[in-house]
């Protein structure tokens, strides 16, 4: 009894810890809304990380995106300089339903911030 006791006790002090750290107070539109107010076309690569830095980068070859890779900034900045620039895009994910592109030219320019096509935009999709 003592030992179920204890581990209540245990259990609610974890959860009190983890709501009141605000784990569970995300503004997720927040957040969303001042990306999409930060990040304008015609900014620069490097004043958009300064918004929200990116983790990931796709680069367009071939006439396909390729799969995100690892971001390393000091590749980044050397593939921009170098004579194979090409057009890029950093994908951000703020949740399951809110992700969006940032889509650059070879210069590093911002074109356009894109939603990303997520399972709410399959035909038929009421939610899940």
């Amino acid at each position: 009894m003592k030992v179920i006791l204890g581990l209540f006790v245990v259990l609610g002090g974890i959860g009190a810890a983890v709501y009141y750290s605000g784990a569970f107070s995300m503004d997720v539109e927040g957040e969303v809304q001042a990306f999409k107010d930060g990040v304008k076309p015609g900014m620069s690569w490097e004043a958009v990380m300064e918004v929200k830095a990116a983790k990931k980068v796709e680069y367009w070859m071939d006439l396909d995106w390729r799969l995100p890779i690892d971001l390393d900034v000091d590749q980044h900045k050397a593939r921009l300089a170098g004579p194979n620039a090409t057009a890029f895009r950093f994908p951000y994910v703020f949740s399951a339903d809110d992700q969006y592109y940032v889509e650059f030219n070879e210069t590093g320019t911002v074109l356009a911030v894109t939603p990303k096509r997520t399972l709410k935009d399959l035909p038929g999709a009421t939610g899940y």
